[in-house]
């Protein structure tokens, strides 16, 4: 489980990863797919990740994303609390949605959850006589639902913020490895329990009295080269070297 933790918060920071992550959130409940998908302030639903096929998250896009009566009811429902697709599909079978996206991408079953006010987590699974959302599978995505939702928020929130999120600190605490947050002066703005054991050994990087991050002489160009690269894509980024 912590390692499924691990790769989320590591999808939050660099969203190429979430496939990574989704595989592995998979593979712990035994989906066979899924994905995150986001509706904007205008309605508009979009797959924002997913282990589907390009042209099954196209389709969806284009056509049968205002069609979704699961994610419509899952987004009327509380946050954080898993539902089953036996309660959510199994009754509709005689829609469109059903009969031309959902049955074609082998999505008779799951668990959906809705982890914040605008996404949807979808545990995916081909339907069986049994239904897939067993008490063990729900429980386990209960307890990934809060860390999607804080990996989602770093993601949205990583380009155009000027201040760091206040979430962003207890959910990289929740990382095994270390992770610092480094104004442009190679000041400490944030460094999680693993970062904290890692420049205390003091055998490369350490922290010195005034609270900068300082390389011992013969890394100190690289440590430099590598914390200011890549150019900043906003003014905000421009501060902070992750």
């Amino acid at each position: 489980m912590s390692a499924t933790i691990e790769r989320i918060y590591a999808a939050g920071t660099a969203a190429e990863s979430w496939r990574e992550a989704l595989s592995a959130v998979y593979s712990l409940v035994g989906a066979t797919g899924g994905g995150i998908i986001r509706t904007d302030s205008a309605g508009s639903r979009a797959i924002m990740a997913s282990m589907l096929e390009p042209g099954a998250v196209t389709e969806y896009a284009d056509h049968y994303a205002p069609l979704d009566h699961v994610v419509a009811e899952v987004e009327a429902g509380p946050i954080g609390v898993p539902l089953s697709g036996a309660d959510l599909i199994w009754p509709h079978t005689d829609t469109e949605f059903y009969a031309d996206w959902v049955r074609r991408n082998d999505i008779g079953d799951g668990i959906f959850v809705r982890v914040d006010r605008s996404t949807t987590f979808v545990c995916a699974h081909e339907r069986r006589d049994d239904p897939f959302a067993t008490r063990e599978r729900i429980a386990a995505v209960a307890l990934l639902s809060p860390h999607l939702r804080r990996a989602i928020g770093i993601g949205a929130r990583t380009v155009g913020l000027g201040e760091l999120d206040p979430s962003l600190p207890s959910a990289l605490d929740a990382v095994d490895r270390a992770v610092l947050v480094l104004r442009a002066d190679a000041d400490v703005e944030f460094a999680n329990p693993a970062a904290h054991t890692l420049v205390g050994k003091a055998d490369g990087l350490r922290v010195d009295p005034s609270g900068r991050l300082v390389a011992a002489p013969r890394a100190y160009g690289e440590f430099r080269t590598a914390s200011t690269r890549p150019p900043p894509r906003t003014a905000s980024d421009a501060a902070r070297v992750w």
